[in-house]
């Protein structure tokens, strides 16, 4: 996946807080969305990547 920081930025509630907004995954599919969840690499700008939840 990829952001601009300022997408990402606005998932926070605060600087350096990561698990505060997790991304959420529906895909009509409960089994599948139970298999994306989790945590993905996020590339957040050149060289910059953070780990972000992913909820069902």
């Amino acid at each position: 996946m990829i952001l601009t920081c300022s997408k990402l930025n606005a998932l926070y509630q605060a600087p350096l807080v990561v698990d505060t907004a997790p991304l959420v995954v529906d895909t009509g599919d409960l089994a599948l969305d139970k298999e994306l969840s989790g945590y993905i690499e996020v590339v957040k700008g050149f060289a910059h990547t953070v780990i972000y939840p992913v909820t069902n």
